[in-house]
């Protein structure tokens, strides 16, 4: 009896051990990317309701763009990279210099685990890796997408203060992913700089599915 019991805690243990280390791997990258401890959590967590969907992302109840949900194992949908965009160059500019802006418009891809659940609902988080930001201040980076500015391929990586989540509901089999937005960090591949836009206030993407068609 003893022994049954020791296993059960070795076990439990072991359960939240590998969910505080699936909590720090990246969850969002362009599609393409791998990451072996992102797998991690695919394999603790059966993704359910496999297939394709169409949505839409809205901020403050405003559609700001459309896409496909690609559910499979992982999650792949493109991001609102223009809105995105328009956050880190105002009236498409940079210090007040006119700037090329030209989105990849590649899906990233989404590794979710499971948080919790009810009778209507999946409750999931992003598997976000930790930024720091100034001070000692943790950061979620969420998501990331590519954009080519001024010729130069940069990439842009979506930082918060809380992590991102993600929400089925059982009675409609539809999807919705929620990802604050505090700082948007930009590497310029051609120089290896990072530079950050930090945002006056949190911006919430909210992606909702309409309809599944496959």
């Amino acid at each position: 009896m003893k022994n049954d019991m020791r296993k059960s805690i070795m076990k439990w243990g072991l359960s939240a051990f590998l969910a505080g280390i699936i909590s720090l791997t990246t969850a969002c990258s362009v599609a393409g990317d791998s990451d072996d401890l992102g797998s991690m959590a695919l394999e603790a967590n059966d993704m359910p309701d496999n297939g394709i969907y169409e949505g839409e992302w809205t901020v403050n109840k405003q559609v700001v763009d459309t896409a496909q949900l690609v559910v499979a194992g992982t999650m792949r949908v493109r991001l609102p990279e223009r809105y995105l965009l328009g956050l880190c160059f105002p009236d498409g500019k940079d210090k007040g210099a006119s700037v090329n802006i030209e989105p990849r418009n590649a899906p990233a891809t989404i590794q979710v685990y499971a948080q919790g659940y009810s009778e209507q609902s999946q409750y999931m988080t992003f598997a976000s890796a930790t930024t720091q930001a100034e001070g000692y201040q943790l950061l979620f980076n969420t998501c990331s997408f590519d954009a080519t500015i001024n010729g130069v391929l940069c990439h842009f990586s979506l930082l918060s203060r809380e992590n991102a989540s993600a929400i089925l509901q059982y009675g409609t089999e539809q999807w919705t992913l929620a990802i604050p937005v505090n700082t948007v960090a930009i590497m310029n591949s051609a120089t290896g700089q990072t530079t950050r836009q930090e945002l006056s206030a949190t911006v919430t993407l909210y992606y909702n599915t309409k309809k599944r068609i496959r």
